[in-house]
């Protein structure tokens, strides 16, 4: 994603970068670090889902699917997306930044947890919050 800092605020150039702009960047809000989680969530998304959480034939669609709509869950389009990884994915992609990931250590500890869990038959719970995402 390409953008231009100005302060506390980025402006997106507009190369497909609409596509894993959050919400406050759509707005043209401050953004932090629970922005680059929704980006990164978007890239997780499409890695599993084969395409990007939120579709439009224009910038201005995608854009306005980011401020007003959900994404579609990632077993609708990957069935065999495992459902702890579809939790973690959602939790990135979270409309309200303060239901996000705060960190990206928490989302870290959460993908290291699943990938344990996926090497060795068990329950997924989170160790950053005790919860499953």
């Amino acid at each position: 994603m390409r953008a231009f800092w100005y302060g506390h605020r980025a402006l997106l150039r507009v190369f497909r970068a609409e596509a894993v702009a959050a919400r406050q960047q759509a707005r043209g809000l401050e953004v932090d670090t629970r922005t680059d989680i929704w980006s990164l969530g978007c890239v997780l998304y499409e890695m599993m889902a084969g395409r990007t959480p939120f579709a439009g034939r224009t910038s201005i669609d995608v854009m306005s699917g980011v401020l007003q709509n959900e994404p579609d869950a990632v077993t609708q389009h990957q069935p065999d997306c495992p459902r702890d990884l579809e939790r973690i994915i959602s939790r990135t992609l979270r409309k309200d930044r303060e239901d996000r990931y705060q960190t990206a250590q928490s989302l870290l500890i959460d993908l290291k947890d699943l990938k344990r869990s996926l090497e060795t038959p068990s329950s997924f719970v989170s160790r950053a919050t005790g919860e499953t995402p």
